[in-house]
């Protein structure tokens, strides 16, 4: 019995979850970003949710941007997402990597972005296409609660549990309802590649 209990206490460990990043509360201006939101990412390096002032009206929108806190040089710029009213970041260190998932909320469903920060190299990986249940009449939010994603590191990969009911591909024509702990997105960290593992 006591060594049954070990080895749940031993895979409990090994899960991991995304945090939410810490705000950056100093006064920090930039001349070309609008800034909404932003948190340290690194020692000398901020992680901002803004929007650029030379946004056009055609490519407006949220983006999330990485700036050198000292010289104020922009390293990073994603490219805008449209209808976003609020985003939160979140974050997870695996090995020498860390991990941040930008969640960006619209009116009825959250974006929910992966982004990699290695060896000072900061890259997009990929989206999480995913949403609760959308057949559930009762919910008026169908954000996927990024609690609900339990993290696991094995050999060269980092796995992605989702723990709720949920749709896969809800914005698509034909899109997937998925039974809670049955869906894993394994990110490949030799080349990057995010993906859902069959």
């Amino acid at each position: 019995m006591k060594t049954i209990l070990l080895i749940i206490l031993l895979l409990n460990a090994c899960i991991k979850h995304f945090e939410v990043m810490t705000e950056y509360k100093e006064d920090f201006k930039i001349d070309k970003i609008n800034i909404y939101y932003m948190a340290p990412l690194s020692a000398d390096k901020l992680i901002i949710i803004g929007n650029s002032h030379n946004d056009l009206e055609i490519n407006s929108g949220q983006r999330l941007f990485i700036v050198n806190k000292n010289s104020k040089e922009i390293l990073f710029e994603s490219k805008p997402v449209e209808s976003a009213y609020e985003g939160n970041l979140y974050q997870v260190i695996i090995k020498n990597h860390k991990l941040i998932l930008w969640e960006i909320k619209n009116e009825f469903f959250s974006d929910l972005k992966l982004f990699k920060l290695s060896n000072s190299k900061f890259i997009y990986i990929g989206d999480f296409e995913v949403a609760l249940d959308i057949r559930d009449k009762y919910i008026e939010d169908f954000s996927y609660p990024v609690k609900e994603i339990e993290i696991e590191e094995s050999d060269n990969f980092i796995h992605f549990k989702f723990m709720k009911d949920l749709t896969l591909y809800p914005f698509q024509e034909n899109p997937i309802k998925i039974e809670p702990n049955s869906l894993i997105y394994e990110l490949d960290l030799i080349n990057d590649n995010l993906k859902i593992k069959q």
